[in-house]
């Protein structure tokens, strides 16, 4: 986790934060004119990864506050999945099913499609508290799956990498979801 939130960090800009973070304290340094907390300091790898996961969630309406109680109905696994693969699962289907149904289907989709090992158990993540660390680890192999799926599409000889629009990753973040209709992730 730490190796993946280091290449995060590093990669940090002085953008304008995203709205889910603006009552962070490097928001609040920003609108004092001050720079950023972040800049001069490492930021924490959990930091780090918390931060992609809200860009990669917001814009599907998701305010990620912590690697913990957020996760529990398997919604934002939702949103990241369909940030790095859009339209795979359809959001609005999913919010109308139970918490264990969410998370199998997730849990699923990405060992199946996405070829991110199953970590965690349904059983295991909706509940009052779950496992803040085992969430952690688990998110941090879609954070993976991103950064080698860019290196990938940027690899010299890949025919798709010089007709690439610049602005597909902000239309990944705002795509919206399609239905799955696939009898083989079909939950048991």
């Amino acid at each position: 986790v730490k190796k993946l939130a280091s290449g995060l960090a590093s990669r940090q800009s002085l953008e304008e934060p995203s709205p889910a973070l603006n009552s962070s304290p490097a928001a609040l340094s920003l609108r004092r004119g001050e720079a950023p907390i972040h800049l001069g300091k490492k930021m924490s790898a959990k930091t780090s990864l918390l931060q992609w996961v809200q860009e990669k969630t917001e814009a599907l309406g998701f305010t990620i506050q912590d690697f913990s109680t957020s996760w529990r109905n398997g919604l934002p696994f939702v949103a990241i999945i369909n940030a790095l693969r859009p339209g795979l699962l359809d959001l609005q289907e999913l919010k109308q099913g139970s918490d264990m149904e969410n998370l199998e289907i997730v849990f699923k989709v990405a060992e199946q499609e996405l070829k991110i090992p199953r970590l965690l158990e349904a059983k295991d993540v909706a509940v009052s508290n779950p496992d803040e660390k085992s969430i952690i680890t688990y998110v941090s192999q879609f954070l993976q799956y991103s950064k080698e799926h860019a290196e990938a599409e940027e690899a010299p000889g890949n025919p798709e990498s010089s007709t690439r629009n610049p602005e597909l990753g902000a239309g990944i973040q705002k795509a919206l979801c399609a239905v799955i209709k696939r009898p083989d992730l079909a939950v048991i």
